[in-house]
């Protein structure tokens, strides 16, 4: 069947409307049963390619009855039975399975796990960026407006992810503590997702749906520059960059079922690396040393759910880390010494990690009972943090500042603080008091506190004084000197002065009464109503401050 026949394009489509949320399907299957798929047409929005968009998920009766976890839908829509149902042929190849994330593993300590799951919609299935410690502590979620195939940059501080607008998927990338997201790409293209960055963080791959399939795309990382580097009519998806940045590992089927492929950075030098086209290999991950490749794969149990393997950046020497027919996505460790991946293998999706040599696995999530299909905890990826990191962060504080009291507690003052590390990210940034408080009259010192996230503190000071009633009428005398007629205005903030001295505060309030309404009499005559305005709110705050 040549990939530019009727059939072939039914094939093709299989995934796609698996991916796109043009037909779902459903059913149950185990080990010597058949298959029989419930197929609804059209529903939109539907299931999506891993949960690159807002999901509703339909009817979940149905899906549970599916459940493998999202394997049921994504290996059977290989076989050819279920071609057959869908598109009414009489015989078809395997199609290959929905578009899922891959990256590459770049070189550092080992940071931050992060992840996509449903946990806080488990009514609409939405998905959310969530981040977590290497030892699934302290998980929290970073993007609240969806957020899907989580891959990080290769300095640990930013994070590129598929978002949807309800007409497919967009790049999007935002810091490593979800602030500042920005939108990469933009409709009307259909579909774009697996974003996976350049070791020098220079450029962006993804996978792009346009034309009537996904084929590899690369940009600045600024969104600008996109180019097509596969163009191909196959389905080429989960770019994965080599370390070393010469080569992307890439899945494609372009020789008829799901196999893993590199090519140089342009798109060039095709080379099919795990060649088992009886099988489905797919999820390419590059260790952090380049010489070796993750992957998913059934290839020792055609037909059923998919393990863990690694080979050779070469293609040889396979070797199968796991045996539950239920794991899938694995993201190397930054240090090479772990893969975390996703597993069914509890009944439900969730997150582990185990050592490279397949040994010590360990659950790091946790959500939802056995035999749930929500939620689901997808797509790990581990942040590198760059190794022999000592240097703190810089914390740019402002000048000293001055302020005028407006109540005899003080002032209300506002500042901005800084921090910028060249090697990683800023955990925190802290300073006390904070911007926004009431700072007593008097100077206050203010100190500021960064921590990166290998831990590193630095600290940075300014202060803050606030004028009390003395020192704002000694600025009043100056601004009055010489103003109005003769010395009348200057000696009424001098016998201010004097009644405060002696501790006399009815008669300064009644002096500085007495001086605003000379003022408002000059104004416009002696004295310019702009310069008059000035003077009258400064006796004013003064009277606030003494609480006259």
């Amino acid at each position: 069947m040549s990939l530019g026949s009727p059939h072939a394009a039914a094939v093709t489509r299989i995934r796609h409307t698996l991916a796109s949320g043009t037909l779902r399907l459903a059913g149950s299957c185990r080990a010597g049963q058949t298959f029989v798929p419930v197929v609804n047409h059209p529903i939109r929005p539907a299931v999506t390619h891993a949960g690159s968009h807002p999901q509703r998920r339909g009817d979940r009766k149905k899906r549970r009855h599916s459940r493998r976890g999202k394997q049921d839908i994504m290996r059977l829509a290989q076989r050819a039975f279920i071609l057959a149902a869908m598109a009414g042929l009489a015989a078809a190849a395997a199609a290959t399975a929905p578009a899922i994330a891959a990256q590459a593993a770049f070189p550092g300590s080992n940071g931050e796990i992060a992840f996509q799951s449903n946990r806080d919609h488990f009514d609409t299935g939405l998905f959310e960026i969530y981040v977590m410690n290497a030892d699934g502590s302290d998980q929290t979620r970073l993007t609240f407006s969806g957020g899907s195939m989580p891959s990080w940059s290769p300095d640990g501080r930013k994070i590129a992810f598929s978002r949807s607008d309800g007409n497919g998927g967009e790049i999007w990338v935002m810091n490593a503590d979800g602030s500042d997201p920005a939108q990469l790409t933009f409709p009307p293209v259909a579909d774009d997702i697996s974003p996976a960055w350049s070791p020098d963080g220079s450029k962006i791959a993804f996978a792009r749906f346009s034309g009537g399939n996904y084929d590899i795309w690369v940009m600045n990382a600024d969104g600008s520059n996109p180019t097509d580097i596969t163009n191909n009519p196959a389905e080429d998806i989960e770019p994965s960059w080599q370390p070393g940045g010469s080569k992307i590992a890439f899945q494609t089927n372009r020789d008829g079922s799901a196999q893993i492929y590199t090519m140089n950075a342009d798109g060039s030098g095709l080379k099919d690396l795990s060649n088992s086209p009886a099988s489905f290999d797919g999820h390419p991950d590059w260790s952090p040393d380049g010489s070796k490749i993750a992957f998913e794969s059934n290839r020792d149990t055609p037909g059923f759910g998919v393990d863990v393997y690694v080979m050779k950046a070469d293609g040889s020497g396979v070797t199968r880390l796991t045996t539950t027919h239920q794991d899938e996505m694995p993201a190397w460790s930054p240090d090479g010494t772990k893969i975390a991946f996703k597993s069914f293998r509890d009944l439900n999706d969730e997150i582990y990690v185990m050592n490279a040599d397949g040994s010590g696995a360990t659950r790091l999530t946790s959500n939802g009972a056995p035999g749930n299909t929500l939620p689901e905890d997808w797509f790990p990826s581990w942040q590198p943090i760059m190794a022999g990191d000592t240097t703190p962060s810089v914390i740019t504080v402002p000048a000293p500042i001055t302020a005028n009291a407006t109540s005899p507690s003080g002032a209300v003052v506002t500042y901005t603080v800084t921090a910028t590390d060249p090697d990683d990210a800023v955990a925190s940034l802290r300073c006390s008091p904070a911007s926004g408080a009431v700072f007593p009259i008097g100077k206050t010192t203010v100190t500021c506190t960064a921590v990166d996230t290998h831990e590193n503190m630095s600290r940075a000071s300014f202060t803050v004084t606030v004028k009390g009633a003395k020192a704002q009428l000694r600025d009043l005398l100056t601004a009055v000197t010489g103003v109005g007629p003769g010395t009348s205005l200057a000696d009424k903030v001098t016998a201010v002065q004097s009644y405060l001295a002696v501790g006399d505060l009815a008669d300064a309030c009644s002096a500085l009464t007495a001086f605003a309404h000379q003022v408002s009499a000059q104004s416009g005559k002696s004295i310019p109503p702009g310069q008059a305005a000035t003077l009258i709110a400064t006796a004013q705050r003064i009277k606030a401050v003494l609480a006259c």
